[in-house]
């Protein structure tokens, strides 16, 4: 069960209404803060979870979930259940897991969980690791692979929690046009054996949705976002997505897209060389700082 303890997309009275259901049927579960934050990470927990056949997630919307699990690597069994407690009530996710709802105990739960909210209501079957931790936990806060990590001794320096805001592929949809790629400035994609992969989910922009916006086959996923079909929730009107899609990117970049696209590469690789031409001047300064006579010399 995740919480969506980041964003609030899971409303925490559903939430613990639905674990006080569980817990009413003697279910074992585990709930979890930030089910998007495990994926990014490639929790060992998470992969080891997913492996056996039979498995429930009660999370948000399935396209969504499916492939979260896919792009971090934990694929779901073909048996898989996913219930949307982001859409559904907990009555009608208490029925979709075989559950008898029963009134008192469901509104009974929210009390009891909230009493004790630094834990979850089953411990792991794999061990007390971050998918034991309750809501409260910072464990989430971190990123799969931190851009500049503090040293100990200099905690004011640290990065700011980090939001597990990122996309995530639609495997069934992409054709690997690349246009995302293309479109992105903070090199989230990459193109690896030609094939269109999200490798820096810590550069993306919290609650920028941009290229899902422009991709024209719908196939990037915001599982956070808000909007319609960007959440991963069902495309009812293929053609009116593609058009969507087509009106986004005209708005965004004009008429001609190419050149459009083109000048926006030139504006981030001159940036980066802006960068690094200062990162170099820098270093220069400091060694000649420190040639015999050039003391006090800036």
């Amino acid at each position: 069960m995740c919480r969506c303890a980041h964003e609030g997309l899971v409303p925490e009275p559903r939430f613990t209404a639905l674990a006080g259901a569980l817990r009413g049927a003697s279910l074992p579960f585990v709930a979890v803060p930030d089910l998007c934050g495990l994926a990014a990470r490639r929790d060992p927990d998470l992969l080891e979870w997913a492996r056996h056949p039979g498995r429930k997630v009660v999370a948000c919307h399935p396209r969504a979930i499916v492939n979260l699990f896919d792009a971090a690597g934990a694929p779901l069994p073909g048996d898989a259940l996913i219930v949307n407690l982001r859409a559904d009530s907990a009555q009608t996710a208490a029925t979709q897991l075989g559950i008898e709802w029963n009134e008192d105990r469901g509104s009974g739960a929210e009390n009891e969980l909230r009493l004790s909210s630094d834990s979850v209501p089953t411990p792991s079957p794999f061990g007390p690791r971050s998918s034991d931790l309750g809501p409260r936990s910072s464990v989430l806060d971190d990123p799969p692979s931190p851009l500049h990590p503090a040293p100990s001794t200099a905690p004011s320096t640290l990065p700011p929690p980090w939001l597990p805001w990122f996309p995530v592929i639609d495997r069934a949809r992409c054709t690997d046009c690349r246009q995302c790629l293309e479109f992105c400035l903070f090199g989230v994609y990459t193109l690896e054996n030609g094939r269109i992969e999200v490798r820096h989910p810590e550069n993306c922009k919290p609650h920028c949705p941009a290229c899902a916006r422009i991709c024209p086959h719908t196939a990037i996923i915001f599982p956070k976002h808000t909007e319609a079909p960007i959440d991963g929730s069902p495309i009812a009107d293929e053609e009116a997505e593609k058009a969507r899609a087509r009106r986004e990117l005209n708005e965004l970049l004009g008429q001609d897209i190419d050149a459009a696209l083109a000048e926006r590469r030139r504006r981030a690789a001159a940036r980066l060389l802006d960068a690094d031409k200062l990162r170099l001047a820098m270093a220069e300064r400091e060694r000649c700082s420190r040639k015999p006579g050039a003391e006090g010399r800036t």
